[in-house]
């Protein structure tokens, strides 16, 4: 299984169609490689992200980056500066549709704490191997540890209330 954490480069203007030709020409210009199934590959330090048109009645109304999850931040990181960088070039906006705001270089923080997020989900629910990782890289500090440990202070507690209603009831 495959899951993904996604950006879209899209055209300033809400509906407005996105011009594919001087956007490929940026990709190609940074390393970016058409497969054969007409997607593109954007390769990085931390593996490889996945391009893809997104159209809607015909119309080519964003590209679409797949970066697949991870126990690291690093290809998001990555990704997001060179998808920011490209969208500043070609007069674009990066939108970020799992915080729904469009991103730029200054969201590292903000895109790094989603992406773990999903990951670790990602790892923990989904079975993805690579994000597996994430979930000991990302546990909430609030967890325990030890769920036997709950399970005991749930029993004692209940003793101790058991405890009171019965004196209090035998007066």
């Amino acid at each position: 299984m495959s899951a993904t954490y996604d950006f879209l480069l899209q055209p300033q203007e809400n509906g407005a169609e996105l011009p594919l030709e001087p956007l490929e020409a940026a990709l190609k210009e940074r390393g970016a490689k058409t497969r054969p199934d007409g997607a593109w590959l954007w390769s990085f330090a931390g593996g490889d992200v996945v391009g893809l048109p997104m159209r809607e009645n015909g119309k080519v109304i964003a590209f679409e980056l797949k970066v697949p999850l991870k126990d690291t931040t690093t290809l998001v990181s990555a990704a997001l500066k060179a998808a920011a960088e490209v969208a500043q070039a070609q007069k674009l906006r990066l939108l970020d549709p799992q915080l729904n705001y469009p991103v730029t270089f200054d969201s590292e923080a903000s895109v790094g704490e989603e992406y773990l997020r999903q990951a670790r989900y990602a790892g923990e629910y989904l079975g993805v191997s690579e994000a597996i990782g994430a979930t000991t890289l990302a546990a909430r500090p609030d967890e325990s540890s030890n769920p036997g440990l709950r399970i005991l202070l749930a029993l004692i507690v209940f003793g101790v209330v058991l405890f009171i209603t019965f004196r209090v009831m035998t007066g």
